[in-house]
């Protein structure tokens, strides 16, 4: 996508993320998206965030997840990766918009499906989901917001890099200790729908291993070395078989809290 894409402004820069950009289409101005990119710092701290979060796109658009679409570009020379807006023509927001409503979730279309995104931010170790990172845009009913994901750059080898902790170390079966950071509100609602929530688990768990390795094959080659495709390959199709105990694990530390919280 060289040349395609004009930077407009810098809205953020991290010493440990990198930068993002507001960008536009040069064929089309009134297509806006942002574009992300490491830094030889950043890198560091958080790994190759570009890998990260293309990956994590495709696996959730592999689930059905409502992800931002995510496309590799090259600005000015500048590898990385831009976040379309869903919904070009409409005004967005996150989770703050209605984190303090007395039931955040009745105003969210099929709002039973963010536990599945809970389910799929476990697999992939994603350690930054937070009320900041979901976009939230008005549906037709205007009582109701429909949603997407953004913002998958600490998941995977970027979670690695930044807990300092090997892809195989144990501390990643309790994500309970290793995450905190979740929607205000989530937790209880995913107690609340334990059902479903391990029919989610056994939908992620359904996704065929060679199908988890051809998506990690066919990324673009300078995205990931060898070794780090071998180790994400083996992480997640091993995480994905112990997913139930994973998930299990966390339920129960998470409803010893709420105890411990009301008594």
């Amino acid at each position: 996508m060289l040349n395609k894409w004009n930077l407009i402004s810098c809205i953020s820069t991290s010493r440990k993320v990198g930068k993002v950009w507001v960008v536009s289409n040069e064929n089309n101005q009134s297509i806006v998206g942002y574009f992300k990119h490491p830094t030889q710092t950043s890198i560091g701290f958080s790994g190759p965030l570009v890998a990260n979060e293309y990956l994590s796109y495709l696996l959730g658009k592999e689930l059905s997840l409502p992800m931002a679409e995510t496309i590799l570009a090259e600005i000015n020379t500048i590898q990385g990766i831009i976040s379309l807006k869903k919904t070009q023509n409409k005004k967005l927001y996150n989770w703050n918009k209605i984190k303090n409503e007395s039931n955040p979730f009745a105003h969210i279309l099929h709002s039973k499906e963010l536990i599945k995104m809970f389910v799929f931010d476990v697999w992939i170790v994603n350690i930054d989901r937070n009320n900041r990172n979901i976009i939230l845009y008005k549906t037709d009913d205007k009582d109701l917001y429909d949603y997407y994901l953004i913002d998958h750059g600490l998941s995977l080898l970027g979670a690695f890099t930044w807990k300092g902790k090997d892809w195989n170390n144990q501390y990643w079966d309790d994500v309970y200790k290793y995450n905190r950071r979740y929607l205000k509100g989530l937790p209880v609602f995913i107690v609340n729908h334990q059902d479903i929530l391990y029919s989610y688990v056994q939908e992620v768990q359904a996704l065929h291993d060679n199908r988890v390795e051809e998506i990690i094959e066919d990324l673009p080659f300078h995205l990931l070395t060898a070794s780090h495709r071998d180790i994400l390959k083996k992480f997640l199709i091993e995480r994905k078989k112990h997913l139930h105990r994973i998930i299990e694990n966390w339920l129960k530390n998470y409803q010893q809290h709420l105890s411990n919280f009301t008594t």
